[in-house]
């Protein structure tokens, strides 16, 4: 009865260690792939920053181009306004409008 106690503990530790060893393995593979999944969020952070930098020079470069369209816009107004008092003959004759174009 001793003799079959002790193969049953001997068996029991064998399974035990196979069971620690297939852990150990489990462990280890999981171990290099948060190690993979590390590096790539490293790599993406990167990413990221480098995706913000050139979003705020596109913000800067849209503000730049707002404010050129703005002029124009101002510089419009200002030539239509110029044209509609010369037609309407309230520039006091200053500007050099043809005389066809004064009389109407």
């Amino acid at each position: 009865e001793t003799d079959q106690a002790l193969a049953r503990t001997k068996k029991a530790a064998l399974n035990t260690e196979e069971v620690a060893i297939a852990t150990n393995i489990k462990l280890n593979e999981q171990g290099e792939q948060l190690k993979r999944i590390n590096g790539d969020l490293d790599e993406l952070e990167g990413v990221i920053n480098q995706a913000r930098k050139q979003l705020g020079q596109l913000a800067r470069d849209a503000a730049g181009d707002r404010c050129i369209q703005a002029l124009c816009g101002l510089i419009t107004l200002a030539l239509v306004a110029v044209v509609i008092l010369a037609v309407l003959g309230k520039d006091g004759g200053n500007l050099n409008v043809p005389d066809e174009i004064r009389s109407q």
